[in-house]
């Protein structure tokens, strides 16, 4: 009985039903408490896409919040006698962040079967609150609008019914930026390319494949499996995920077509967002654990580069090293933008920290991250059922119970979503620091190998430190939970 239900292309009759499809395998913890402000917050700093949210310094035009919506928020996250910081004073003290969707404003709905799929590009604005009376201090959501348009309809927290619609559609639309950009984009296909210029330019006893091929393993295969599964008509991408295929890869393709490896190095990313500034956002979980990790990978590698490249000629001379980096950014190679050759080993040592970065580090960070937030269907769904009701903070209660489970998925597609995400986020097959026996022949390589594990060691050793006294805990970044290499 539980297989028939699982194929079957009703719903159930309340949000709990879906409870049902984890008889075998565990429900996420979400599944708790995943409506409530906080952890709905919680998941633009700690989830599994914490890349979207940026500091908010002044409202553009189409920006519609204003204090009426922020007053609303406080009353009910807060009671009526709030007495912390005005909407204004937030404003002009940098308190404010939010979590725009714009990139997916024109992508086209997709359907499976002949049923609508429904993809949304809303605005979420959070505020970072002080300590208030009995509440520590936090991030807390203010108000979603619905649509990028300028006359779109702002939901506060006291429209109780409209509220929970408005954060399901942000869900939906976090779930498809982040696997089409950050985790398809930016992980897989960049390494991708790294793997394969790296196959075809650098001789494998060069210091270069030496150093990178590990970071590289299995990262085709993954890929290739997802070219004829996943991102195909009629694949898992187009049965369960909102936008039409083609929608979902045109924002690949707009994300590698606007690629400069700086702009989202880490350091650079996270000042470009104007979330590196810890008095600001004290608590950013994937920030303070993902610094510590690029610093020791970083010192890693720079030890590493300066065995072999001495000075600036050592890196210009190189010609496999220049052959390496013209196909990384040829139109019939890579095709990464931004990726200039080298001309010292401090810039060959920050690009190369960035490609093992982003094939260990980030990839961990997104990916094993996936079942534990995106795992319980009603908390992220992969695609909505039906638009947003145009009024529904002013229907009767039972309306809204019928207009919100006509939103999430049916029982099949429901169980899809957990099978594949259940799969991605299960399968960890080496880890970062740990390399072949040998796998280095040069005997100089042993000491710098050495204090690399040895920082990796301090390094997850603070972060469970840090991790102690979060409201909830973020062990994707913990070394022993990172992988060398993309490899699901």
């Amino acid at each position: 009985t539980d297989h028939a239900r699982m194929m079957r292309d009703d719903r159930p009759a309340t949000v709990l039903g879906y409870n049902e499809l984890y008889t075998t395998i565990e429900r996420p913890a979400v599944a708790a408490n995943y409506q409530d402000d906080f952890i709905f917050a919680w998941q633009r700093i700690a989830g599994a896409n914490p890349m979207v949210l940026r500091a908010l310094t002044r409202l553009p035009e189409h920006y519609r919040f204003d204090a009426n919506s922020f007053r609303a928020a406080t009353r009910t996250h807060y009671g009526a006698s709030y007495e912390g910081p005005s909407f204004d004073a937030s404003l002009a003290a940098g308190r404010f962040f939010v979590a725009d969707y714009s990139l997916l404003a024109d992508v086209p709905n997709g359907s499976w079967l002949g049923v609508p799929q429904y993809l949304f590009a809303p605005i979420a604005l959070f505020c970072w609150f002080p300590p208030i009376g009995r509440y520590p201090a936090r991030l807390m959501p203010i108000a979603i609008q619905e649509t990028q348009a300028g006359d779109s309809r702002v939901v506060d927290p006291s429209m109780t019914a409209a509220w929970i619609l408005a954060k399901t559609a942000v869900q939906v639309a976090d779930l498809v930026w982040h696997e089409a950009r950050v985790h398809l984009g930016l992980t897989h296909l960049v390494m991708e390319g790294v793997t394969i210029a790296t196959q075809r330019q650098l001789s494998s006893r060069h210091p270069l494949h030496v150093l990178l091929a590990p970071h590289c393993r299995f990262t085709l295969a993954i890929n290739d499996f997802a070219k004829h599964h996943l991102i195909v008509p009629g694949g898992q991408v187009e049965q369960y995920i909102a936008p039409a295929i083609a929608g979902f890869l045109g924002v690949v393709a707009k994300t590698l077509s606007a690629f400069r490896w700086k702009d989202i190095a880490l350091r650079n990313d996270l000042e470009a967002r104007g979330v590196n500034d810890v008095t600001r956002l004290p608590l950013y979980p994937y920030r303070d654990d993902a610094v510590d990790l690029w610093a020791a990978i970083e010192r890693f590698v720079g030890e590493y580069v300066g065995l072999y490249y001495r000075d600036a000629d050592a890196v210009t001379d190189d010609v496999e090293l220049l052959a390496w980096i013209t196909e990384l950014g040829a139109e019939d190679g890579a095709r990464l933008g931004g990726i200039a050759p080298p001309e010292t080993p401090a810039e060959l040592t920050d690009l190369l920290t960035f490609f093992i970065f982003t094939a260990s580090a980030q990839h961990s960070a997104i990916n094993y991250s996936q079942w534990p937030f995106m795992g319980y269907v009603p908390s992220m769904p992969a695609a909505a059922y039906r638009p947003i009701p145009d009024q529904a903070h002013s229907r009767r209660v039972n309306d809204f119970d019928r207009e919100y489970i006509e939103m999430l998925p049916t029982y099949s597609q429901a169980t899809g979503q957990i099978n594949l995400l259940y799969l991605l986020s299960g399968i960890r097959y080496n880890h970062l620091g740990e390399y072949w026996p040998c796998h280095f022949h040069d005997l100089r390589v042993v000491p710098v190998l050495r204090r690399f594990k040895e920082r990796l060691e301090k390094v997850e050793t603070d972060s469970r430190g840090r991790d102690q006294s979060r409201p909830m805990t973020y062990p994707y970044l913990f070394p022993s939970n990172v992988a060398q290499s993309i490899h699901i």
